[in-house]
């Protein structure tokens, strides 16, 4: 069974790949901050609160300058700061996540279903 080896206000990083249109990868690892633990579906609340580090490879996994990246989707990338998402209690391990593309693009909800969500306390927790 899995668990939570983070509690609420710990950080992590956490490393995200997307395969765009042109078969490059994407990675971006941010810094993730623990904001609530659901230990009914075994999974974390968290804002991402800092892009770490980027690569993009080209479809056999060599790194690419920054001067050949797809500059639309690094912008996406930078926008993905300080939304929040749930993940596993596993993608605290560090190992990279493999995301389908419409959650880069936000066409699907995964880092924008909280846009309009109050928190129950002040709300400072969430600033």
């Amino acid at each position: 069974m899995p668990q939570a080896n983070r509690h609420v206000g710990e950080t992590f990083q956490i490393h995200f790949v997307w395969k765009i249109p042109n078969n490059h990868y994407v990675r971006a690892l941010f810094v993730a901050t623990v904001l609530d633990i659901d230990l009914e579906a075994d999974r974390y609340l968290i804002k991402l609160t800092e892009l770490l580090a980027k690569r993009e490879e080209n479809d056999r996994g060599e790194g690419l300058p920054e001067s050949e990246h797809t500059v639309e989707y690094w912008e996406m990338v930078y926008r993905l700061t300080s939304r929040l998402a749930h993940v596993a209690f596993e993608a605290d391990d560090g190992r990279p996540l493999f995301l389908r593309l419409p959650t880069l693009t936000l066409e699907h909800k995964y880092f924008t279903r909280y846009d309009e969500v109050e928190p129950a306390d002040s709300g400072d927790e969430y600033d």
